[in-house]
């Protein structure tokens, strides 16, 4: 986190008792603390006690920074805030395009090629495989919201046009994703054999929306389970 930290950084604060992050901002630098302003959600402020710890990230410029923030004290000059110690351990997660989570998620799909063949003229933002079309199932083992990585029994050409149904946790509605093969790993434990297909999105920018949302949902839980 050295060099990361600086006057203007925002801390978000997990609070276990309502399972909100509270926004932060750093105020001032000192060589063993940092003051931040009081942590407030909305317009509600959270109260910070001397020596209580909490679970912290700092949003840095190249990577999100996690560890537990322990409170010295509070302080109202030149403003009210807290004192928090500098942390001694801090786990760092790259920030990338698109953050990535490894998942279990179900699946299915289909060769675009192998739809057209039915439906000869249409293009293929205008293909919409019917409720029985949708296809050979597969398990998704990583997603970001520029693609994902899915586990098939058959091996798919690179380049291939997919249309995918993906299934979201706790969803029994499949989203509809529109992408195209750009690496395939064969995957073998003596007989049995499988392939890692990645696959990039070709989809509407509302659809990454919805996805970086739910790995973000994905990730504060994670979090929450290692501090809890």
């Amino acid at each position: 986190m050295k060099g990361q930290l600086r006057i203007g950084s925002t801390l978000k604060i997990f609070n276990q008792a309502d399972r909100r992050h509270y926004k932060a901002e750093v105020r001032g630098i000192a060589a063993g603390f940092f003051i931040i302003c009081p942590p407030v959600w909305g317009e509600k402020e959270l109260p910070l006690s001397p020596g209580s710890w909490w679970p912290s990230c700092l949003i840095g410029a190249d990577a999100l920074y996690y560890f537990k923030a322990r409170v010295l004290g509070s302080c109202k000059i030149p403003s009210p805030g807290y004192i928090v110690q500098k942390p001694g351990t801090v786990r760092r997660l790259q920030r990338r395009e698109y953050v990535r989570v490894s998942c279990s998620l179900n699946a299915t799909y289909r060769a675009v090629d192998e739809i057209s063949a039915h439906r000869e003229g249409e293009h293929f933002n205008e293909i919409y495989p019917a409720e029985g079309e949708r296809g050979e199932p597969a398990v998704v083992v990583d997603l970001s919201g520029g693609g994902l990585k899915m586990v098939t029994r058959e091996f798919i050409p690179p380049r291939s046009r997919l249309i995918i149904y993906l299934y979201l946790e706790n969803e029994a509605e499949g989203h509809r994703v529109e992408g195209r093969v750009v690496r395939v790993v064969p995957i073998t434990h003596g007989s049995w054999k499988r392939y890692r297909i990645g696959v990039m999105f070709k989809t509407n920018s509302q659809f990454r929306e919805r996805i970086i949302r739910y790995l973000f949902t994905v990730m504060q839980r994670r979090i929450r389970d290692c501090y809890s």
